[in-house]
């Protein structure tokens, strides 16, 4: 006969089954003992005490508090309600007192003329805590901004290892212990190893999209950094212009320069000439003289003026120069601006790439969690079933032919 069989399950129930009776003269004793415990009321054996009564004359009126509104259906309302009537009981007459209601009504009046805290005043108390809970400014040097940036990358990076170690391991775990169920067993086990099944799929899932996504994010982070290429050699070729442009008037400069001292030279010479020709000419000792002056003020100017020429002329080539540095910065900060929204770019891409399958992955975790912290108590509860309890030789016999069975029908197929 097959499992379905009711007489083999008769037969198998009277070898196996376990009773516990108990009689009806046992259930009406403790019954009884539950229905005659002594119950202690709220307030029972307790002396109200002068004290423990505020006076209405008090000064405790004068604080004033945020109203507090409590639901009459909630268990505070529920447990205020039972505690005021247990209050009143002890303290008897006759509620609510006149005394009371009109404490109350002053109550009322003085939160109505209340004043309001004024939005300068939540402003001020708002930016107070923000203040007390920030660093304020802080100037680091590059190094230090290094040490952070680098601090802050390794951490992400630690993160996520961490988190994919953890995905890796739970698959790991999910894998052996739905190694150990099988098809067999179901009818013991229930739908266990189909929700585990249906646990790997999804996982399985999870792990094809991850990689669609981050094929798909590969795809546009080198996009970008084709952008920010395509940037860099613009501002490149910027930088390479303007040096040419440098390098031409600095020549023309130059050159401008040196044919203004030839002809100064030149014509200074040409005096010079004539000076000493008239020198030569004259015999007069007293025209020697002023002669020789002249050419030697002559000598003098040329000096003067080549000097004057050079000084003029690095002046200009220093404010060449100097233009040239300003714009080669203005480039500089351009394209750090442009590699720093580059990296934010990136990163933003990679943080909701990531937060997506975070959040898939983090929700598919605990369904395996929870589903392995049942499988592995159901094969620990088989483990002591089946050692107190082992299976009959007839029944064992035929799952050990079902499975031979089941590997010569796999092997066939391979």
């Amino acid at each position: 006969p097959g499992e379905s069989s009711p007489s083999l399950w008769k037969a198998f129930f009277r070898e196996n089954a376990r009773y516990s009776t108990i009689c009806n003269v046992c259930l009406d004793q403790m019954e009884q003992q539950k229905l005659h415990k002594n119950v202690r009321h709220v307030g029972a054996g307790v002396v109200t005490r002068p004290g423990d009564i505020s006076s209405d004359d008090e000064s405790d009126d004068q604080v004033l508090f945020d109203p507090v509104i409590v639901e009459r259906s909630s268990d505070e309302g529920r447990m205020m309600k039972k505690w005021l009537k247990a209050a009143r009981v002890k303290v008897g007459g006759n509620f609510p007192r006149k005394s009371a209601m009109e404490q109350t009504d002053r109550y009322l009046d003085r939160m109505k003329l209340r004043r309001k805290p004024t939005k300068k005043a939540i402003a001020d108390e708002i930016e107070d805590l923000e203040s007390s809970q920030s660093w304020g400014k802080l100037d680091l040097s590059v190094k230090e901004v290094g040490i952070l940036t680098r601090w802050l990358s390794e951490a992400r990076h630690g993160t996520v290892k961490r988190f994919d170690k953890k995905s890796s391991d739970v698959r790991s775990q999910l894998l052996n212990v739905l190694d150990s169920f099988d098809v067999e067993d179901d009818w013991e086990t229930g739908e266990m190893r189909l929700e585990g099944n249906a646990l790997k799929i999804e996982g399985d899932q999870i792990t094809k999209k991850r990689v669609s996504i981050e094929s798909q994010m590969k795809q546009r982070l080198e996009a970008l950094h084709s952008d920010i290429e395509l940037v860099e050699e613009e501002i490149d070729e910027r930088r390479n212009e303007k040096r040419k442009e440098l390098d031409a008037s600095l020549s023309k400069l130059q050159t401008l320069s040196q044919r203004k001292k030839e002809s100064r030279t030149l014509e200074l010479n040409k005096k010079i000439d004539d000076l000493q020709g008239r020198c030569s000419n004259d015999e007069s000792a007293d025209a020697k003289a002023g002669y020789e002056n002249e050419m030697a003020a002559l000598h003098s100017l040329a000096q003067a003026e080549m000097e004057a020429e050079n000084e003029q002329l690095q002046f200009e080539v220093n404010e060449l120069t100097s233009q040239f540095t300003d714009y080669s910065k203005i480039l500089d900060r351009e394209l750090h601006s442009n590699l720093q929204r580059h990296e934010r770019g990136c990163q933003t891409l990679r943080e909701k790439t990531r937060k997506d399958f975070v959040y898939r992955e983090s929700e598919w975790q605990k369904n395996v969690i929870f589903w392995l912290d049942k499988a592995t108590r159901k094969l620990q509860a088989r483990e002591r079933d089946g050692m107190k309890n082992p299976v009959p030789n007839a029944k064992r016999a035929r799952l050990e032919q079902r499975k031979i069975a089941k590997r010569n029908d796999q092997a066939g197929i391979g």
